[in-house]
């Protein structure tokens, strides 16, 4: 062992002393009784106007019109869950690591923000999300930047702000080699910046194909097997001190991602002794691990930190090797937030189908939110539904045995008719006003928003439960994230202004 390398091999075991290990972190998760709680807090803060069926009414008189823009329906964030999923992925992993959260599936400021202030990086594949990034305070060394479709001037901008830059093929890179050559003739580049080279391990595809990239007709990457390149590339390099991959963004199992960073692992080792020194320090292994969306199980940081410690010595802090990297970078997204969050609506109509014995709920969320449910069949997601005055789960407080429950279909508020984000449920008999709630809402929904039909993005809420010492958990405290989109947002999206007329009526009408 070099002198260095037993320094940073003593300081990864003594930083490692003082590590919470994962077994100690708070195991808080979602559960329902706390969706139950949220909601009924957030309905007696006015977060979720009522609804009311015609039937329910004594009399015309006792309508109530409601507001115009107002939708019973919003995105909503368990703080301390949000909390403890970064730091059980912390903890799990050690020190030596830097955690990019993957912006593109929970783009939340407020949430990202937090994230930050944890000492976790931003994993951005757009410039949009770079400088939302950088509004955030995100430290410039801790963006890393992978969009595949880099153009010159976001190559030129992030080399002179000392992002990580993760390059997707070799006509990119050439692409980077002039711009930096061009810098460098006229201002100091950032020390700190860090480029990298993304390969592709050719593990294979997970369950789910869209999202599976460790294929041999990936859109991403440069395949393993042209080494010959890949290692002439670094030699040509020296600037080139980083290897990435990311074997998939979900379904993809521990074992495939683990022999991806295996295989990335080796080949950063290739690399450095084809080149007689130390010249790749960073190792980026993205992201890919696949949360439960069946159960409340909490996504298995602990579990693939271990095997990795195990079948790759020397990765990760406490693995029993000496230290390959002076550090390791990660981009988890779902994984870390899907879990965190849930969409809730209160149901505008319940129709009854086929004489009676099923029922269509049409809320306020659907492809708008969730078109990942609605489109296709690889991405279905908990539904539960809930009481419209108590918030009590439905199954509880509205049946009394299996029979009363019926084949139900939850409906979007979008003008097709494939805008179901759940077929084929068992509920209860609904009612309009009721709650129907998506689990595992908190990552991939808001974030894939759609356009069509010129929806209005809802709120987003952050609350606490009052956990310690509560028989029935109980909300601390509750927040706006996040505000709902307004009608000049939406208008100004497709390049339409709101006229001062337009604009009274609406605030009327508020």
């Amino acid at each position: 062992l070099s002198c260095c390398s037993c320094a940073r091999f003593h300081h990864f075991q003594k930083v490692l002393q003082f590590q919470m290990p994962a077994d100690e972190v708070p195991q808080t998760a979602i559960e329902t009784e706390g969706v139950a709680a949220a909601l009924h807090h957030a309905a007696a803060q006015g977060f979720f106007p009522q609804v009311d069926a015609a039937a329910d009414l004594d009399s015309a008189t006792g309508s109530v019109l409601g507001s115009l823009l107002r939708k019973p329906v919003a995105l909503m964030y368990d703080l301390d869950v949000w909390d403890g999923m970064l730091d059980r992925l912390a903890s799990s992993f050690g020190p030596g690591c830097m955690h990019a959260l993957a912006v593109k599936g929970t783009a939340v400021g407020a949430l990202l923000k937090r994230a930050v202030d944890r000492g976790f990086g931003l994993e951005c594949a757009s410039i949009g999300e770079a400088i939302h990034a950088e509004a955030l305070g995100c430290p410039r060394d801790k963006i890393v930047y992978d969009s595949p479709a880099k153009t010159r001037g976001e190559i030129a901008y992030c080399l002179r702000q000392g992002f990580h830059i993760n390059v997707d093929n070799f006509e990119e890179l050439a692409r980077l080699v002039q711009i930096r050559a061009e810098l460098e003739t006229k201002e100091v580049l950032p020390k700190e910046g860090v480029v990298g080279l993304r390969i592709n391990p050719l593990c294979g595809a997970g369950k789910i194909a869209a999202l599976s990239v460790s294929v041999a007709d990936s859109k991403f990457a440069v395949p393993v097997s042209m080494d010959t390149e890949l290692l002439a590339a670094y030699e040509a390099h020296p600037w080139l001190t980083c290897l990435h991959i990311h074997v998939g963004s979900g379904g993809m199992g521990t074992g495939t991602l683990v022999e991806g960073v295996k295989i990335a692992s080796e080949f950063a080792q290739r690399i450095n002794k084809h080149l007689g020194k130390r010249q790749v320090k960073v190792l980026d292994i993205g992201g890919g691990l696949h949360p439960d969306y069946t159960t409340d199980k909490l996504p298995p940081f602990p579990e693939y930190a271990e095997q990795l410690r195990r079948e790759v010595p020397g990765l990760l802090a406490g693995s029993g090797g000496h230290p390959l990297f002076d550090k390791v970078v990660t981009e988890f997204g779902q994984s870390l937030s899907a879990k965190t969050g849930f969409i809730a609506t209160r149901l505008e109509y319940v129709k009854q189908v086929q004489g009676g014995s099923s029922q269509i709920a049409v809320g306020h969320m659907g492809a708008d939110m969730c078109p990942r449910q609605c489109y296709t069949k690889d991405h279905k997601r908990r539904v539960e539904f809930f009481d419209r005055e108590s918030c009590a789960p439905l199954k509880r407080c509205r049946t009394s045995g299996k029979d009363e429950l019926r084949t139900t279909h939850l409906a979007g508020p979008l003008c097709f008719q494939g805008d179901f984000p759940a077929r084929d449920l068992q509920a209860p008999e609904l009612k309009a006003g009721d709650f129907a709630v998506l689990r595992e809402g908190g990552s991939n929904t808001l974030a894939l928003f759609s356009r069509h039909c010129s929806r209005m993005a809802p709120a987003v809420l952050g609350y606490k439960i009052q956990r310690e010492g509560q028989q029935d958990p109980k909300v601390a405290s509750m927040e706006v994230l996040k505000e709902p989109e307004s009608a000049e947002q939406l208008l100004g999206f497709w390049g339409t202004s709101v006229p001062p007329d337009l604009q009274a009526k609406l605030a009327a009408s508020a």
